[in-house]
């Protein structure tokens, strides 16, 4: 007579078949490597409106002269997009100390080159500009035009390495939970062992 066992245990295989899936997160290396540079980008992003709020409180405004005004353009390169984009080129000249030093303004760019022209039609060469300088280091220089530390740049910059920086901590802390979940499913006795233990030493303390 042939016996059947139904108690048979699951092969192996067939037992992690069965666990229940779940969404899979990039590796911890990964997600350390994303939170670490976007903490790194939100940085610079609070430097850029620091300096040209500093510029504008701490700074002393003399007087410049415009020697470049002109739209600079510039193509993408590569498989991506080859869409141009404008930006305002403007250098000025100041003199600070009987001495005369070199600015340099607007490397922002952007799709849309009407409001770059617009800028560099207002500041023709030979015009006069206000010229913030920092008198610990004169060779630095803002224009006082382009010295808005709120401008939409610093904004969105400094705004999306914030939000990259969330996103990074609650996807580790995500990861974190998950790969402690998947330990205690596949360590159950061990998992076990280390609460009694703790239970022992909350008893020999007390």
């Amino acid at each position: 007579m042939i016996s059947i066992n139904f108690n048979r245990r699951q092969p192996p295989y067939r037992r992690n078949a069965s666990r229940s899936t779940s969404i899979r997160l990039p590796r911890k290396v990964g997600l350390s490597i994303f939170l670490v540079m976007s903490i790194i980008f939100l940085i610079i992003g609070t430097y850029l409106i620091a300096k040209d709020y500093n510029a504008q409180k701490n700074w002393l405004q003399i007087e410049g002269e415009i020697t470049i005004s002109e739209v600079y353009r510039t193509t993408g390169s590569g498989s991506g997009s080859n869409k141009p984009t404008y930006g305002p080129d403007l250098e000025y000249r100041y003199i600070f100390g009987e001495k005369e030093y070199l600015g340099h303004c607007c490397e922002e760019s952007s799709s849309s080159i009407s409001k770059k022209k617009k800028m560099v039609d207002h500041n023709p060469v030979g015009s006069k500009v206000e010229v913030l300088v920092n008198p610990e280091e004169p060779y630095t220089s803002l224009l006082k035009e382009g010295a808005d530390p709120f401008r939409l740049g610093n904004l969105l910059f400094t705004g999306f390495s914030l939000l990259f920086v969330i996103i990074g901590i609650i996807l580790l802390f995500q990861k974190s939970r998950l790969d402690s979940e998947d330990y205690q499913k596949d360590n159950p006795s061990q998992t076990i062992n280390e609460t009694n233990q703790t239970v022992k030493n909350d008893k020999i303390k007390n």
